[in-house]
């Protein structure tokens, strides 16, 4: 548990680099592409994040909120 979060996102960054270049698991195919529709006026949706196994929660794009642009 890390308090500050500049550092909380650093210590995460660095999970991150370590499983890309060692992988705790490797499957025989890999991931199947996980695209994300989205309406235009849907907002807070972030342009890009990890979609994967691991993290297959859309609450794991971490927004404050979505919402509806009217």
């Amino acid at each position: 548990m890390e308090p500050d979060e500049t550092k909380r996102n650093a210590l995460f960054k660095q999970l991150l680099d370590i499983h890309k270049e060692h992988p705790w698991q490797v499957g025989t195919c890999g991931e199947a592409a996980a695209l994300w529709i989205v309406a235009n006026n849907f907002k807070n949706v972030p342009a890009s994040r990890i979609e994967d196994d691991t993290t297959r929660d859309y609450g794991l794009a971490t927004p404050c909120q979505f919402f509806f642009d009217v």
